[in-house]
């Protein structure tokens, strides 16, 4: 018979602070609600899934490898493409991780995660369209802010989750999560 109630997590303790009722069970007690996981592999499902996340974003780490061809084919100075770099980094440590937490507690994480790659995703391919024909300002409005935003709000909101759904191990999953940021460097670079 399948635990429709969640009793089998709640006698060995597992319980999430995250607000999903797909996946969990919600009970409402006399003054606050508490959710229980009902599976405790699919917390490992939500790591997995927020380090893909992150590894797609992690390719900001990348910019290197776009200065020096950015420099030979529009004749623009170091300082010109290292400006779009240091944008991303800025949008994604000051707007993007404060806009993706606050309304990651309003509206859920999924919806920020997939909104901030999308973000990330379309800021880097409106680069690569616009840049030729709009030049640098366009480089730092569409990969800059508009990727550097999405990359933060899909940065944050995997991050918090994961560390809530892992209480006892929190150092050890944010640390996955958080190396994955930097692989997804790695790993775009070798393709």
């Amino acid at each position: 018979m399948r635990d429709r109630f969640g009793l089998a997590a709640r006698r060995a303790g597992l319980r999430c602070p995250v607000l999903d009722g797909e996946s969990d069970v919600l009970r409402k007690s006399c003054k606050s609600y508490e959710v229980v996981v009902q599976a405790p592999s699919e917390r490992w499902v939500i790591a997995i899934a927020g380090s893909a996340v992150v590894l797609v974003i992690g390719t900001v780490y990348s910019w290197a490898m776009f200065a020096q061809p950015l420099v030979a084919a529009f004749g623009w100075d170091l300082t010109t493409t290292t400006w779009t770099y240091a944008i991303a980094n800025f949008s994604l440590a000051t707007v993007g991780v404060v806009v993706g937490g606050f309304w990651s507690d309003r509206k859920g994480p999924r919806r920020v995660a997939m909104t901030g790659v999308a973000l990330w995703g379309t800021g880097n391919v409106l680069a690569g369209l616009g840049t030729p024909l709009f030049g640098a300002p366009w480089l730092y409005l569409t990969y800059g802010l508009l990727g550097g935003i999405g990359a933060g709000m899909a940065y944050i909101t995997p991050l918090a989750v994961v560390s809530k759904w892992f209480p006892e191990r929190r150092g050890l999953i944010g640390g996955l999560v958080v190396g994955s940021f930097g692989l997804g460097a790695f790993v775009y670079n070798q393709l």
